[in-house]
Order: C-alpha cells, then sequence, then structure tokens
C-alpha cells in the first residue's frame, strides 16, 4: 500500500495534470502555479504576477452514488488561465504581439487535457470552460479563463487502513504545539 501521506491517486493526478500543462505551457514562456482554496487577492496577485499564467486548483471529490467499500468518484480540479494586455479587451481575448490570445491558451489547454490519460488513474475530462471574475482584484488588463476538469478516482478498500498505522512517518511541527485552552474561565469584572 503507498504512503497516504506522500502518493497515492489524487498525488499523482496533481503531478500528471502539471506535466501536462507545462508540456504545452512551457515555463520559459508561461508562469505556473499551485492554487490554493483560501485565496485572497493579495495571493491571487503574487501568483499571477508573471504572464501569460497558467495555474492548477484542487476543488474536491464527489464520491459515486453506488460506490460501496471502496470510494470511487470523481476528483475535480481547475486549471486557471491568466492573460495580460494593456491594449484592449480584444488583444487580450483574440491576441496580438505584446501577448497569447485568451482564447488560444483556453483552446490549447482544453485539447492537451481532455482526454488525456494518467497513467495508472484515468482519464482528463472537460467539463466546463468560463470566465472569470477576481473579487477584490483590479488588474484591468488582465482575464482570467478556468476549464473545470474531472478524474475518475478509486481509493484504495479501507479493510488495508492497519497498514497505514503501521507506516514510519515522521513530521516536525514547529513551534511545538501549545498547551490546549485553560478549564476555567475568568470573569472581567
Amino acid at each position: 500500500m503507498p504512503d497516504l501521506h506522500t502518493s497515492g491517486p489524487l498525488f499523482g493526478m496533481a503531478a500528471g495534470l502539471e506535466a501536462r500543462l507545462k508540456a504545452f505551457f512551457p515555463p520559459s514562456h508561461f508562469g505556473f502555479g499551485i492554487v490554493p482554496a483560501g485565496l485572497t487577492p493579495a495571493m491571487w496577485a503574487r501568483l499571477t504576477q508573471r504572464t501569460p499564467w497558467v495555474g492548477l486548483g484542487f476543488r474536491g471529490v464527489k464520491p459515486d452514488a453506488a460506490s460501496g467499500r471502496i470510494l470511487k468518484g470523481k476528483a475535480e480540479w481547475t486549471v486557471f488561465v491568466v492573460v495580460k494586455n494593456a491594449h484592449s479587451p480584444r488583444a487580450r481575448l483574440l491576441g496580438d504581439a505584446m501577448g497569447p490570445a485568451q482564447l488560444g491558451m483556453i483552446q490549447v489547454a482544453a485539447l492537451c487535457l481532455h482526454a488525456h490519460e494518467l497513467r495508472d488513474i484515468g482519464h482528463v475530462e472537460v467539463v466546463g470552460i468560463a470566465n472569470l471574475q477576481a473579487e477584490g482584484w483590479k488588474d484591468e488588463a488582465a482575464e482570467i479563463a478556468a476549464l473545470s476538469i474531472t478524474v475518475n478516482l478509486s481509493l484504495t478498500d479501507p479493510r488495508e487502513l492497519p497498514d497505514f498505522l503501521r507506516l514510519a512517518v515522521q513530521w516536525q511541527f514547529e513551534p511545538p504545539p501549545s498547551e490546549g485552552p485553560a478549564d476555567t474561565i475568568e470573569a472581567g469584572i
């Protein structure tokens, strides 16, 4: 059984999706980032400082209704594409000498991902494409689009979890956890 803290199907998906995107959006020409769930406007601005930019975010897992003992379902991911071009909305959408087209990046991302096989995991399915607006992010020269993708997921039989308990894993938590809350509450009168 794999060490579920550092490997398994979700890790394989993340690595496979990132590799596929970087093959078609090479780091020499495109920024790339992992998009966290708790995203602030300041964090978004830092992530997308270098454009054109491609990002990958994990949304969750939607279990199949009849998955039974083995958790099966669809892992849901979002691929973000960001272009910046101060010339005009037309230049952002259709591209010009200053930068690629938002539509072109969307098409390349969709075609490179849809039906792509992630080895030993399954096929990627593009299930939606949309323009986005980042609330609180005020860059009028930017356009954001998101591709919603899914990958079939099958997790290990839970009867194998005792194997998980025998794993030799150590983490360093710094600083050490503080003591819990006091048992008594003093009223400030």
